[in-house]
C-alpha cells in the first residue's frame, strides 16, 4: 500500500510538473558542440544522419541530416574530432531522446578564443552583426555634432563660466571616474561647498534618449539587444560605436547632453534638497579608478601632473582632488547609513585579466579588488536610481518602470539555515540586514575566518533571486516592488542608458514627468524653482524614519527636447513585456559574462611560457620546470622571477615573455572545502575564486572513508606512501578545511580539473598575498 504523500513533510516532497503548451520560444534552439558518426553503422539512420554532441549537457543530442555536414565527414570523421559547430534544433519528438536540427555553422577549432566566443554568443541569443545602413542612418549626419543653440533654453547650463553665459555662477567641478580602459562614459560626477558647510552634489548621467527617437529603427534595434554584452576581450554593444563613444560618452573638455539629479547635502549626506533636469555639462577630466584611489589615499598629498590625466584650464587638479575627497567622505557615510538601514552586499570573488596585446591570449589572471573609488560611485548611483524611481513612480504610478528584489528562495534559504545551525555558525537569516550584520560579526580578519567568508558568502548567494525590472500597474502589492538586497521600497535603473535599455525607458519617464505631466504629483512644502533656467524639478526633502522622502515638487510645464513624446502612451502591459525581455536579455548577458571568464581562465590554466632560450647572465638555481615566485628588492609586492628549466631561473625579460604574466598553467592554490560528499569533496579556489569537484579516485589514496561526525560530513583519505620508507598519510577533509589544490589542463579542450595535493607539500604562495602581484600587474598595463 502506497504512503498517503499528504502525510509526508513539505521538504520531503518533489514537486513536478508537466509542460502542456508553449506560449513563447525564448530559446535560441542553437547550440555549439561536436559531430561523430553514429555508433550502429549498419542502421538505416547511420545513411542519413550524423550525431550532434553538444557542450551544453543541458541541450538533447541532435540528428544532423549528412547533407549538412562538411563533404568528406565520413570518409574522415577524425578530421573534424576537435571541430566546433554550430546547430539548431528544428524538431523534437516526444517518444524521441533524440532532437533534429541543422546544422548551421562550422566555427573552427575548440579551445580558441574566437570560435568559442562567437558559439557561446550565438547559444545565448546575442545579437553581434553590424548595425544596419537603417540604424545608422537615425544618427546624426553632419559631424563633428555640436549642440543646437535652441537646446540651451531648455536645459540647466553646468558648464563653466567661460562657455556660460551666466558667469556669475560658480563653475561646477564635474569630472567621470571610470575603469581605465572605459570608453562609453555614461555618468560623471560633480561636488562643490555652498553656504553653512554643507555640498552642492551631482549625478550626471548622458541624455542617451535625446538621440535614439521613440519608434524609430534605432529605437528597436536597442530594445531588442537591451543590454550591451561584456567579454573579456571586448563589448557587443547595445548602441552603434558612435554614439556609446562619442555623441553620448561624456568624455572630458567636450559639451555634453545630460540628464541630473542634484543635492544639497549635509558633510553626514543627509539630504536638504533635490532637483532633477536636462543639463548641458562638460567633464574637466576623466578619472580612473586608480587616480581617484590615489587621491583618497593621499589626501594631503599634491599629486605630480603626469600621474594625471588632463585637467581643463578651467579648473585645476587640486580642485578635482578636493571634490574627490569631499564625495568620497560623503559617500563613507551614506554607506554606513545604508548598512544600518538594512542592506546587503554579497561580494564575491571576481576575476580579471591581463590579456597579450599581440595574441589576445591570457597572460595572467587577479581577483578584481572593490576599493573605496568604486564605492565612491556606486554610493551615487545608488542614491540618483533610488530618487529617480520615487520620482517616476510619484509621476506614473500605473506606468512607472522599477527594479524589484524579491526575497531568498525559501527551501534553499532554509536548506542554509540547517546548515549553519549544524555547523555551529550564529548567522541570522530573519532580514538582508540581519544576514549583512552576521556576516560582517560572525568571522575575523585572519586568513582562515576571512577564506570561510567567503564560502558562505558564496553559499549565502545560492538562495538569491535575481532583481527584475517591472511595471508599477502590473502588480497590484506594493510590497512586492521592495528591493531586497537595498532594502528600500522603489529603486529603478537610471544611471547607464549608454548600455541598458531599462534606463532608456526610465529616461523617457523621467522627461515626460520634468514635462510637467504629473499624473496628480502633489507638491511638498518648500518647495522652490531651479536655480538656473532650464527643464527641472527641485523639492525641499524632509527624509522619514523608514529613508523615504516626500515627493518632489513639479516645475513649470516645458518644451520636451527631441526624442520624448509628452506622455508614455504605452500600456502597463506592454511596458511589462519590455520588462520581462530586458529581464532574459539581461539575464543571458551575465551568463555570457561568466562563460567568457571561464573559456579565458581555462585557456590560462593550459597556456605554458614560450620556448625558452639561454640567458647570458647567471642567475640563480633552482629546481628544474617550476613557475617561481618571490619578492624583488625595491619591487612591492611579488614579482615573477622566471622560468625554471636546467637547474637556471631565467628572469622574463630574457625570456621575451611579460612580467605581467602572473599565471602559467598549472596553477597551484590555497582551497576552502564547501561540500563533503560520500566519494568526492567541493572546493573554492580562493587565489582564483572558481569552484571545483575533486574525486577521490583521481588522487592517489590506499583508501578512503566517509562519515557523518554528528551532523558534520567527514571524509577520512588514506595517502599512498610517496616511498618505501614511508608509512601511509591520513588526512580529514570536512567543511571548511584549508587544503592546497592543484588545477591541470585535460586532454579535453578547456577542461580542467583541480587536483589535491599530497598533505605535508610546501612551496604555495599565500592566496592573501595576490594583491601585491595584482598591483604590480596593474602598472604593468
Amino acid at each position: 500500500m502506497s504512503q498517503d504523500t499528504r502525510a509526508l513533510p513539505e521538504k520531503s516532497l518533489q514537486r513536478s510538473a508537466k509542460v502542456v503548451y508553449i506560449l513563447e520560444k525564448k530559446h535560441s534552439r542553437a547550440a555549439t558542440g561536436f559531430l561523430k558518426l553514429l555508433a550502429d553503422k549498419n542502421s538505416e539512420l547511420f545513411r542519413k544522419y550524423a550525431l550532434f554532441s553538444p557542450s551544453d549537457h543541458r541541450v538533447p543530442r541532435i540528428y544532423v541530416p549528412l547533407k549538412d555536414c562538411p563533404r568528406d565527414f565520413v570518409t574522415r570523421p577524425k578530421d573534424y574530432a576537435n571541430t566546433l559547430f554550430i546547430c539548431r534544433i528544428v524538431d523534437w519528438k516526444e517518444d524521441s531522446n533524440f532532437a533534429l536540427g541543422q546544422l548551421a555553422k562550422s566555427l573552427g577549432q575548440a579551445g580558441e578564443i574566437e570560435p568559442e566566443t562567437e558559439g557561446i554568443l550565438t547559444e545565448y541569443g546575442v545579437d553581434f552583426s553590424d548595425f544596419s545602413s537603417e540604424v545608422l542612418e537615425c544618427l546624426p549626419q553632419d559631424l563633428p555634432w555640436t549642440i543646437p543653440p535652441e537646446e540651451f533654453s531648455k536645459r540647466r547650463d553646468l558648464r563653466s563660466p567661460s562657455s556660460s553665459k551666466k558667469c556669475f555662477r560658480i563653475k561646477d567641478c564635474v569630472f567621470t571616474i571610470d575603469p581605465s580602459t572605459a570608453r562609453d562614459l555614461d555618468d560623471a560626477l560633480s561636488c562643490k561647498p555652498v553656504a553653512d558647510g554643507n555640498f552642492e552634489v551631482g549625478v550626471h548621467i548622458a541624455d542617451v534618449s535625446y538621440f535614439v527617437p521613440e519608434g524609430s529603427s534605432l529605437d528597436k534595434v536597442a530594445a531588442e539587444r537591451a543590454t550591451s554584452v561584456y567579454l573579456v576581450q571586448k563589448v557587443v554593444p547595445m548602441l552603434p560605436r558612435l554614439l556609446c563613444e562619442e555623441l553620448c560618452s561624456l568624455n572630458p573638455m567636450t559639451d555634453k547632453l545630460t540628464f541630473s539629479v542634484i543635492w544639497t547635502l549635509t558633510p553626514k549626506g543627509k539630504i536638504l534638497s533635490e532637483w532633477f533636469g536636462q543639463t548641458v555639462i562638460r567633464s574637466c577630466t576623466k578619472l580612473s579608478y586608480e587616480h581617484a584611489q590615489s587621491m583618497i589615499e593621499g589626501p594631503t598629498r599634491k599629486i605630480p601632473e603626469e600621474e594625471l590625466p588632463p585637467v581643463s584650464p578651467e579648473h585645476t587638479s587640486e580642485e578635482v582632488h578636493r571634490a574627490v575627497l569631499n564625495l568620497h567622505r560623503i559617500a563613507k557615510e551614506l554607506r554606513q547609513q545604508r548598512f544600518v538601514d538594512g542592506a546587503l552586499r554579497l561580494d564575491q570573488l571576481k576575476l580579471a585579466f591581463t590579456l597579450d596585446h599581440e595574441t589576445g591570449l591570457p597572460q595572467g589572471c587577479h581577483i578584481y579588488e572593490y576599493r573605496d573609488s568604486n564605492k565612491l560611485v556606486e554610493e551615487f548611483m545608488l542614491l540618483a536610481n533610488m530618487a529617480v524611481a520615487r520620482k517616476i513612480h510619484c509621476a506614473f504610478p500605473e506606468r512607472a518602470l522599477l527594479r524589484r528584489h524579491p526575497p531568498p528562495q525559501t527551501k534553499m534559504l532554509n536548506d542554509l539555515v540547517e546548515f549553519c545551525d549544524q555547523m555551529g555558525l550564529p548567522m541570522d537569516f530573519s532580514s538582508a540586514g540581519a544576514l549583512n550584520k552576521s556576516l560582517m560579526e560572525t568571522f575575523g580578519d585572519d586568513k582562515y575566518s576571512l577564506a570561510r567568508k567567503e564560502v558562505l558568502t558564496n553559499m549565502c548567494s545560492r538562495p538569491m533571486q535575481m532583481a527584475l525590472y517591472f511595471c508599477s500597474g502590473v502588480l497590484q502589492d506594493q510590497a512586492q516592488f521592495r528591493h531586497y538586497a537595498l532594502n528600500v521600497p522603489l529603486y529603478t535603473h537610471f544611471t547607464s542608458p549608454i548600455r541598458r535599455f531599462a534606463d532608456v525607458l526610465v529616461h523617457r519617464l523621467l522627461a515626460a514627468t520634468l514635462a510637467g505631466h504629473q499624473g496628480g504629483l502633489s507638491s511638498a512644502r518648500g518647495s522652490q524653482a531651479p536655480s538656473d533656467p532650464g527643464q527641472g524639478h527641485h523639492a525641499a526633502q524632509n527624509p522619514a524614519k523608514d529613508g523615504t522622502h516626500t515627493a518632489p515638487a513639479s516645475g513649470p510645464p516645458t518644451t520636451l527636447c527631441p526624442g520624448y513624446r509628452e506622455l508614455p502612451d504605452v500600456e502597463p502591459e506592454a511596458l511589462q513585456k519590455q520588462a520581462d525581455h530586458c529581464n532574459d536579455r539581461r539575464m543571458a548577458s551575465k551568463r555570457v559574462q561568466e562563460l567568457s571568464t571561464s573559456l579565458f581562465f581555462a585557456i590560462l590554466v593550459k597556456v605554458r611560457p614560450p620556448a625558452c632560450r639561454p640567458s647570458p647572465s647567471l642567475h640563480p638555481t633552482f629546481p628544474p620546470g617550476r613557475l617561481f615566485t618571490g619578492r624583488a628588492p625595491g619591487v612591492r609586492g611579488l614579482w615573477q622571477l622566471g622560468w625554471a628549466l636546467g637547474g637556471t631561473c631565467i628572469p622574463w625579460p630574457s625570456l621575451g615573455w611579460s612580467p605581467a604574466m602572473q599565471e602559467s598553467g598549472p596553477l597551484e592554490s590555497e582551497a576552502m572545502v564547501m561540500g563533503v560528499l560520500s566519494q568526492a569533496f567541493d572546493v573554492l579556489v580562493l587565489r582564483y575564486g572558481v569552484q571545483k569537484r575533486i574525486y577521490c579516485n583521481a588522487l592517489p589514496l590506499q583508501s578512503y572513508r566517509f562519515q557523518k561526525v554528528g551532523k558534520k560530513p567527514e571524509l577520512t583519505l588514506v595517502w599512498e606512501p610517496e616511498d618505501a620508507e614511508q608509512g601511509p598519510a591520513q588526512q580529514v577533509v570536512s567543511i571548511f578545511s584549508l587544503v592546497e589544490v592543484v588545477l591541470r589542463a585535460e586532454a579535453t579542450a578547456l577542461k580542467y580539473s583541480a587536483i589535491l595535493k599530497r598533505p605535508g607539500t610546501e612551496g604555495l604562495l599565500d592566496w592573501q598575498d595576490e594583491q601585491g602581484g595584482r598591483d604590480l600587474a596593474e602598472e604593468q598595463d
